[in-house]
């Protein structure tokens, strides 16, 4: 049978974002499966619209934590005469504060580096996901139109304010899904999947798409990338090439699925600690897809924040 899988966009930006080291291992279980991903250009595109800004973003929340230590003087005057006990304390404290600094400043130093080096494609990550996409494919004038239509209609993929990009990348899958037996979308985007008990669904009217064009086939979805590795190692171990240990991959899919509720629904919920906390996460959602754009747009309304809007 042929296979086909299609990751999206938001699955391979999580590369850029997440401090798990295991998780990293998934790169190359990637890049086995080369062959059977689904590449549009518009995924690329995405990406590396989007790769600065996510591992930017990621970083600097190391470096907003790494410079919450303080320095703190205990008072002197309290140890006893004999003691020096406090005193010592405040020179022990001094010395960890100035190695403390010297690190932040590395550390700064390493975001500025790697920031550059991601800014031209020379990170590993991008390097792994140029090699998966080695050969794009570019959209036709129908596919363009039939995305056209498929956003004036309202129907998935795709946010009703957002430029064309899902409505293509399906259009795409489309065209050419009529060759194949068996689909897997990995895609934690809510247009595309419904989740449940953890288990996730292709929306209807994109199923109904897919049925369409090949009525035989098979779909399976998944919200994160390791449950898809695990049903693929278990089904279909001939693709795997490269697959992380079990140990590791439980390590990663416990990872995802926290990731997982804890960004969606309960980062709606999470009461902010500051206006200033309230954008960048209303802006990390927006990126994620883990907002709807007219929540977004009455949420920064809320906030007074109108410069975010779309025009």
């Amino acid at each position: 049978m042929r296979k086909i899988i299609f990751v999206d966009t938001n699955i391979f930006l999580r590369f850029y974002d997440s401090n798990n080291r295991e998780y990293k291992k998934m790169l190359k279980t990637l890049l086995s499966l080369k062959e059977f991903i689904f590449t549009p250009y518009q995924i690329k595109y995405e990406i590396d619209r989007n790769k600065v800004e996510i591992f930017k973003n990621s970083f600097e929340s190391y470096i907003k934590q790494a410079t919450l230590f303080n320095n703190i003087t205990l008072p002197e005057h309290l140890d006893n005469s004999t003691e020096t006990l406090i005193s010592n304390w405040n020179t022990d404290r001094k010395e960890i504060i100035k190695l403390v600094k010297d690190s932040n400043k590395k550390l700064v130093d390493l975001f500025e580096k790697k920031l550059q080096n991601i800014a031209k494609s020379e990170d590993e990550v991008s390097k792994t996901i140029a090699k998966i996409f080695n050969s794009p494919k570019d959209y036709t004038n129908a596919e363009f139109l039939s995305a056209k239509i498929r956003k004036e209609r309202g129907n998935p993929p795709g946010k009703t304010n957002d430029p064309l990009g899902d409505e293509i990348i399906w259009e795409q899958l489309l065209t050419i899904i009529g060759g194949y037996q068996e689909l897997y979308i990995i895609s934690n985007d809510y247009d595309y999947l419904i989740s449940y008990e953890n288990k996730s669904y292709l929306n209807p009217i994109l199923f109904e798409d897919l049925k369409v064009k090949a009525h035989k086939l098979k779909v399976f979805s998944f919200q994160t990338l390791s449950d898809a590795v695990i049903y693929l190692s278990k089904n279909s171990p001939e693709l795997i090439k490269d697959l992380p240990t079990e140990k590791e991959l439980k390590t990663i899919s416990k990872v995802e699925a926290e990731l997982i509720e804890t960004e969606y629904p309960k980062i709606l919920e999470k009461t902010p600690d500051s206006r200033f906390d309230e954008l960048q996460r209303l802006e990390y959602m927006k990126r994620h897809n883990l907002i709807r754009t007219d929540e977004y747009q009455s949420r920064l309304m809320k906030l007074g924040v109108f410069n975010n809007l779309p025009k």
